[in-house]
């Protein structure tokens, strides 16, 4: 992570850590072709070990710190319908309570620095379909828009400059096996412009600009049954 100090400083901090948490779920089938699954996964703090150096707060020394930031906990609704018996609807409500990530915490042997954050909830609501072209391959494809728990300047971290998004997903399924499917998946998100106006744990600034920004995430899995 890098903090400004001045116009002309960059503080600099890293750290590793480990966290542990929980998962839970339960799927219902209310009638035949409809199935309606419920998830959550717990929160989660992390306290990262690291060093932290900056020209003004510690005179260029690398010193030892703690950076410590609240992960949310999430809760996912989805819906899986049958069409007809090659095609299905599929769709996911998903709320993340990114409101308990008040602010990004740094301890030094000197003091701390603060980040404010501030952060409402997230929420990511998408729809979409899949296809048996074949017994052997699906086909499938969606649409999804996601809130921002960021949404304002002055709460658009430098390190984080998120906005609300929107996701255009394809993939397929292909049954290599009785025992082994590969998936594979590919999405591009569109991220609204937004801008930063913020001024930093020491009180310089104000700094503002605009962020613009997108995403292109590919994946490739395998499954296996036993």
């Amino acid at each position: 992570l890098q903090f400004r100090d001045s116009p002309g400083t960059v503080a600099q901090f890293g750290g590793t850590d480990w966290a542990f948490g929980g998962t839970a779920g339960i799927t219902l089938q209310p009638m035949d072709g409809t199935t309606i699954g419920i998830g959550y996964r717990s929160q989660m703090t992390h306290d990262l070990d690291g060093t932290f150096h900056s020209d003004v707060m510690t005179l260029g020394r690398v010193v030892p710190a703690v950076g410590t930031i609240d992960l949310p906990d999430i809760v996912t609704a989805s819906l899986r319908q049958e069409i007809t018996p090659t095609t299905r609807l599929l769709g996911t409500v998903q709320w993340s309570n990114w409101s308990r990530f008040k602010d990004l915490t740094l301890t030094t042997p000197g003091g701390s620095l603060k980040t404010e954050a501030n952060w409402d909830d997230g929420w990511f609501f998408s729809v979409g379909g899949e296809y048996d072209y074949s017994p052997l391959l699906t086909l499938r494809s969606g649409v999804a828009y996601e809130i921002s728990p960021i949404d304002s300047a002055t709460k658009r971290l430098v390190q984080i400059p998120d906005n609300n998004r929107v996701w255009l997903s394809v993939g397929a399924s292909y049954k290599w096996s009785d025992a082994i499917t590969l998936d594979v998946g590919y999405s591009h998100i569109f991220i609204e412009d937004g801008g930063i106006d913020l001024y930093t744990p020491t009180g310089g600034g104000p700094f503002r600009g605009d962020v613009e920004a997108s995403v292109d995430l590919f994946s490739v899995g395998v499954r296996t049954r036993w």
